[in-house]
């Protein structure tokens, strides 16, 4: 499974009468949409431009303006302001999360 963010899953748990009980969407994810979540969030991580090239759907005005901010204001990984990749991180974080979040986020 590619990691991908959590958007819209479902979720069906296996009752003790052994039927399946089917939730709507809001309502959970599966074990596995988690583990890719997570999955996704870890691989992206302090890296914003692996995630500009691997995931095109995640291309957006926030994330340039972070990998614009970031180029500007570094000569190298070592010297990217910390406020600027905390902001990122928490960015990716909602992104990697937001339904569990919810839409007020």
């Amino acid at each position: 499974m590619k990691p991908e963010p959590l958007n819209g899953k479902r979720i069906g748990i296996a009752s003790g009468s052994s039927r399946f009980v089917d939730f709507d969407e809001s309502s959970g994810f599966w074990f596995g949409d988690v583990k890719s979540a997570c999955e996704f969030y870890l691989k992206y991580f302090y890296n914003p431009w692996e995630l500009w090239n691997e995931q095109p759907i995640c291309r957006c005005k926030k994330l340039n303006e972070f990998i614009k901010n970031i180029n500007e204001n570094s000569e190298g990984f070592s010297d990217i302001p910390e406020t600027t990749m905390m902001k990122y991180n928490e960015w990716l974080f909602k992104l990697a999360f937001k339904d569990v979040l919810g839409d007020n986020q």
